[in-house]
């Protein structure tokens, strides 16, 4: 078995000279193979970072929260998205609701960074399914006409199956 080793020589970076870098390895037959371009693009002074951790807090059935983290950029404001559709510019803080939406839809929220009018940072998504309705109106029928035992994948949403015993729902 080949064992790997390592060797780390620091450096300080001095501005307009150029470094080489060079990796090097010997393979389980004992064969030298080296890397050797590599290179290096430093980031623009106005690079903006993506943000991390986009969570869904909570959902309702017409609602979701979104929060989310940024350790890099200071002073800015974010974009929410909806799909590729802009719900919110200009938000200062890291969280967001997004309201007006439809019960028992599935859906994907993005977050972008803008740290300045010419940088933005990748978009960041999440997804998220809002909350069933609540019936209200009485009296409610559901005949689950697209229910069949060839097609169980056609339940409706928000209402759960019944356990089958022998091949029937009571």
């Amino acid at each position: 078995a080949a064992t790997t080793t390592w060797t780390v020589a620091p450096s300080v970076a001095i501005p307009g000279t150029v470094y080489q870098v060079a990796f090097e390895f010997t393979d389980q037959y004992g064969y030298g193979v080296g890397i050797d371009s590599v290179v290096f693009t430093p980031l623009s002074a106005d690079y903006c970072y993506a943000v991390t951790n986009l969570t869904v807090d909570t959902t309702t059935s017409t609602s979701v929260s979104l929060s989310w983290t940024d350790d890099y950029n200071t002073g800015i404001t974010y974009t929410v998205y909806n799909g590729s559709d802009v719900v919110a510019t200009n938000i200062a803080a890291t969280s967001y609701v997004v309201t007006g939406l439809t019960a028992a839809n599935s859906y994907i929220f993005g977050v972008v960074a803008n740290c300045s009018a010419t940088s933005e940072s990748n978009m960041a998504t999440v997804s998220a399914m809002t909350d069933c309705d609540i019936i209200t109106a009485l009296p409610y029928t559901e005949n689950f006409d697209n229910i069949s035992s060839d097609n169980e994948s056609a339940f409706p949403l928000c209402w759960e199956r019944p356990v089958q015993y022998s091949g029937y729902p009571y």
